[in-house]
């Protein structure tokens, strides 16, 4: 009997034990999850520092330039960068765009226009995300040319020049500024950019503040369980916003109208 007894006991405890480990997995599963989606989600081309996968059509399409830019398996170069500002600024660009050189733009000799480019000052390491709108510079080693206010990002005003490494986020589609600016045409008549939407509203809270703090109308629409972020966008300053989103690493908008 004393032994049955024990038995009850033992199987009682080895019951219990399992069924509070069974919780306790799953919730750990759980969180993992939501932590994962919320990082996920959160990166979206513009927290992650590391460079995102050229597609492959693309990489086709210039697979010549960039069999010459690779870094340690990357899409990367590394070189002098220097800075251009008041001598050119409202001047036109190489792709037709005019210079304004508090935004974040960036000239290359051959990376295709409206490429975003992760430069980082291997001084300090300090980045700044920029987009290809010009071609140069051409002196000897220099590989970027910044524009004042990217510069400024990176604490090289006062240098002129700094070592960098450039990493590729996202190939551009090498419009000139005429045929962006037939787009927009079509596109001003939508009050609201797309951002991103997110499943965690934090996230989208998040992205919502770093947007603000570029200076940008933004706000958070829900639709079941995902979150939209939205961008107020106007006719006026739509060059601006598209600009700023794509300093940020957000090049493919969703035009909404409201």
């Amino acid at each position: 009997m004393r032994h049955c007894f024990l038995f009850r006991v033992v199987f009682r405890l080895v019951v219990i034990v399992i069924f509070f480990f069974t919780i306790f997995f799953f919730t750990t599963i759980n969180s993992f999850i939501a932590y994962s989606q919320q990082h996920t989600s959160q990166n979206n081309g513009i927290y992650d520092s590391a460079p995102q996968k050229v597609p492959p059509t693309v990489v086709q399409k210039h697979k010549q330039l960039l069999e010459q830019i690779q870094i340690d398996g990357t899409y990367a170069l590394e070189g002098v960068a220097s800075y251009y500002a008041d001598k050119f600024h409202g001047k036109k660009t190489a792709n037709g765009e005019i210079f304004d050189m508090h935004q974040l733009t960036a000239a290359h000799k051959s990376l295709p226009f409206n490429t975003i480019v992760l430069v980082t000052n291997l001084t300090n390491k300090k980045q700044v995300r920029v987009r290809i709108n010009d071609r140069g510079p051409y002196l000897k080693k220099r590989i970027i040319d910044l524009s004042m206010a990217a510069a400024k990002h990176i604490d090289m005003i006062q240098s002129g020049t700094a070592p960098v490494h450039v990493h590729i986020v996202k190939l551009g589609d090498g419009r000139y500024a005429s045929e962006m600016h037939t787009q927009q045409e079509k596109v001003h008549q939508y009050n609201y950019l797309q951002v991103a939407s997110f499943k965690q509203k934090n996230s989208a809270k998040t992205l919502v503040s770093q947007l603000t703090q570029k200076g940008l109308q933004a706000r958070i629409e829900t639709f079941g369980q995902f979150h939209r972020v939205l961008v107020k966008n106007e006719k006026k300053n739509h060059d601006m916003v598209v600009s700023t989103l794509a300093s940020m690493g957000f090049v493919d908008l969703l035009f909404v109208k409201k």
